[in-house]
């Protein structure tokens, strides 16, 4: 495809690709305390284990309702809707609701209404080849990319993150998900045949800021 190509045009291309779509685990919340779980107390291990369950399930519900935004009345009701099919707790949708409100009117939810029509894609499904043979690939890796979006010719993948910065800069903490959006951008130059591979961008939807992977 020619970069000059329409954002439209290129979402018709990019559909017969979208051949694969996973389930990921998003989590929101801290990074796990390097305390050995078993030497925890019955108790704290249980509270704990819910925790990270709560935290797990409000960032998939997050992730839900942004693909509504910029309506956030919409993206409440899709929280609401996925809330209830995975009977979610209440804790872990107010947390859900409350991020996604914060992201939404701050400066993520303002870089995204600024797209507008230069999004290709949102939740698309990629799949790439982690190895190969004589007989074709022996194993691929899977996902979605939240947002694949074009800035003037460069295409663009992002992932958004509820987790914190936890006191990181964010283009340090964006290396913690740097081979997953390698594998997104190289899908997406296979797929489209692109001379260059995508820039990958990771958006801290807690802290409200973008750090694009070097």
């Amino acid at each position: 495809m020619q970069p000059s190509c329409r954002a439209a045009s290129a979402g018709a291309e990019l559909a017969p690709h979208a051949a694969l779509r996973s389930e990921r685990t998003r989590v929101g919340g801290p990074s796990a305390s390097v305390t050995d779980a078993t030497e925890l107390p019955r108790g704290e291990r249980r509270r704990r284990a819910l925790l990270r369950t709560d935290a797990q399930i409000a960032g998939t519900l997050v992730h839900a309702g942004f693909e509504m935004l910029p309506d956030l009345a919409a993206a409440r009701a899709r929280v609401a809707q996925v809330a209830e099919e995975l009977a979610a707790s209440e804790v872990a949708t107010t947390e859900a609701v409350t991020l996604l409100e914060k992201a939404a009117t701050g400066p993520i939810g303002k870089r995204l209404a600024s797209l507008g029509s230069r999004i290709v894609a949102r939740e698309l499904a990629l799949v790439a080849p982690s190895g190969a043979s004589d007989d074709g690939p022996l194993d691929a890796h899977a996902g979605s990319a939240d947002l694949v979006y074009r800035d003037g010719d460069a295409w663009v993948v992002a992932d958004f993150k509820t987790e914190s910065l936890g006191g990181l800069e964010p283009g340090v903490a964006a290396r913690r998900h740097v081979h997953q959006l390698d594998v997104y951008a190289n899908a997406l130059r296979d797929a489209l045949d692109l001379r260059e591979i995508p820039r990958r961008e990771v958006w801290f939807l807690r802290e409200g800021v973008v750090a694009e992977l070097a």
